[in-house]
């Protein structure tokens, strides 16, 4: 009984994000790269008001988001994305997601020039490379119910890496994009965890416990890695140790501001018991304590 209680509060805490709400705001979106100055940004590099905390979280950024082809190809392809139940699932990637994440690619490849950081895109836009590792270092991810607990885990962490560079910068105009990016990252979140709740409901309906499908979140939890870290030619050529050491200071650092986010977007899909399980999965920000699932159930996402 009390799991229930709590699973509705945090519905009514965090509403359901449906297809529809997702096409009313993206219709009024004005496109991303559009609002910034990257001749300015260019500027205040040159000026060195650009520092190497900064740069480095750039360069993480600017070496992940324009791989936007090879996430869609996957979150599109996954085994059971055709069934009709993942129809929200599905269309939001193709329609709404992609385009959304195109533009910050975009945006970080305006960057790249802006600040003289010599990239080709083409090194993250191998499908069957980053597919590979990613489908590897995830099991659970070739379906909906592994991908969508994923998606909502990263989608979150990358919030916190555009605010990294944001609040760090010295560069008002890279802060103000940053800041933009960032929040656009966390509604992405928020979608999904919608969508990880259809996906836990539609495993019940397939015969699968609670028990079980929890355990599949918890396994997604436990073997979490940023995208970058599958796109192989890239990751060895542009991210190196410190870069790597500052990104896992900074998520340890913020580990309850993450645990605040998500603890209700999770609760929100599953209730206490896919909460608990999440907990006591040996997560890459550090093992939960375990009264960490009936906190999560009275807390909700700060508002940005």
């Amino acid at each position: 009984m009390l799991g229930a209680i709590a699973r509705g509060l945090a519905r009514l805490a965090i509403r359901n994000l449906t297809l529809e709400d997702a096409q009313t705001r993206h219709a009024r979106r004005p496109p991303l790269p559009e609002q910034f100055d990257f001749e300015e940004m260019r500027r205040d590099h040159e000026a060195g008001r650009i520092s190497r905390e900064c740069r480095n979280w750039l360069e993480m950024m600017i070496v992940t988001e324009p791989g936007t082809p090879v996430y869609t190809a996957m979150l599109s392809g996954l085994e059971d994305a055709r069934r009709p139940e993942f129809e929200a699932f599905r269309r939001f990637v193709v329609e709404i997601w992609t385009p959304e994440e195109a533009e910050h690619g975009e945006c970080a490849l305006r960057l790249a020039k802006a600040i003289g950081f010599d990239f080709d895109p083409a090194m993250v836009r191998d499908e069957a490379d980053w597919a590979r590792g990613y489908f590897e270092a995830c099991p659970p991810c070739h379906r909906v119910l592994g991908t969508a607990a994923y998606t909502v885990i990263q989608e979150e962490l990358t919030y916190l890496s555009h605010r990294a560079y944001a609040e760090c910068s010295g560069s008002p105009e890279l802060t103000r994009m940053g800041h933009a990016i960032a929040a656009e990252e966390r509604y992405h979140a928020c979608f999904y965890a919608s969508r990880l709740r259809d996906a836990l409901e539609v495993a019940a309906l397939d015969g699968m416990t609670e028990e079980e499908a929890s355990g599949v979140v918890a396994e997604v939890v436990a073997r979490f890695q940023m995208p970058t870290n599958f796109h192989s030619r890239a990751f060895r050529q542009h991210v190196n140790q410190e870069m790597r050491d500052q990104a896992k200071a900074h998520f340890l650092a913020h580990k309850a501001t993450i645990k605040r986010q998500l603890g209700p977007l999770f609760m929100a899909a599953g209730g206490l018991p896919l909460v608990r399980a999440v907990v006591r999965a040996k997560s890459p920000i550090g093992r939960y304590a375990d009264e960490d699932a009936e906190a999560y159930a009275r807390s909700s996402p700060a508002g940005e």
